[in-house]
């Protein structure tokens, strides 16, 4: 099974009030994984299945302090990662996945000097999904779905490159400067294909 999916991760503010929106994210796996556990024990004929997906990440930034540095635009970088579809009696499925994605944004500014930046992060991004297949039909290989869900994302590199007109490129890498873990929320639709057996 492929996915080829579209959607998009709502990162946290920049605020105090991350606690208390950390606070109800975590509720929220927790409801999942209990829904997910009731479900073991009131259907056991669950199925489950498993496939790869992969997919273009569109990233951009966004904020007060975003603003103050430049113009920003997104760079396209690419996901990829495997899942578990864990599949409920009807249209319903649970579907965990582990997802290596590359993300990434370009500054442009003119204070001082003319210049150009582009900060580029990877994660192992974990979402845990709720599926609903649009218009099922058994044994069709193609089906639409719309999927949403928290994701937890664990940063692995971030790394930067300046580029200052009249001056040799400056490139840093480190974490310091970014968040993580990070947690998220996934909204998105897509197409299962069930071309070949995992």
């Amino acid at each position: 099974e492929f996915a080829f999916t579209l959607g998009s991760t709502l990162k946290r503010p920049t605020k105090v009030t991350h606690i208390s929106k950390e606070v109800s994210m975590k509720k929220l796996v927790v409801l999942l994984a209990m829904t997910l556990l009731m479900s073991a024990v009131v259907y056991p004929q669950i199925s489950i299945g498993k496939g790869i997906k992969g997919g273009l990440n569109l990233a951009t930034v966004g904020g007060a302090d975003a603003e103050k540095l430049g113009p920003v635009t997104g760079i396209t970088a690419f996901n990829a990662g495997i899942f578990l579809n864990i599949g409920l009696p009807g249209p319903f499925s649970i579907r965990p996945e582990v997802i290596y994605t590359v993300k990434g944004v370009k500054v442009t500014g003119t204070s001082p000097f003319p210049f150009t930046s582009t900060v580029t992060v990877t994660y192992v991004e974990i979402p845990l999904l709720v599926k609903f297949s649009i218009l099922a039909i058994p044994g069709a290989p193609v089906k639409p779905m719309v999927f949403a869900g928290p994701s937890l994302g664990i940063l692995l590199t971030s790394k930067s490159k300046t580029e200052i007109q009249g001056q040799p490129t400056h490139e840093t890498a480190g974490k310091s400067d970014t968040k993580t873990p990070d947690m998220g929320v996934v909204v998105g639709v897509g197409v299962d294909l069930d071309l070949i057996a995992l």
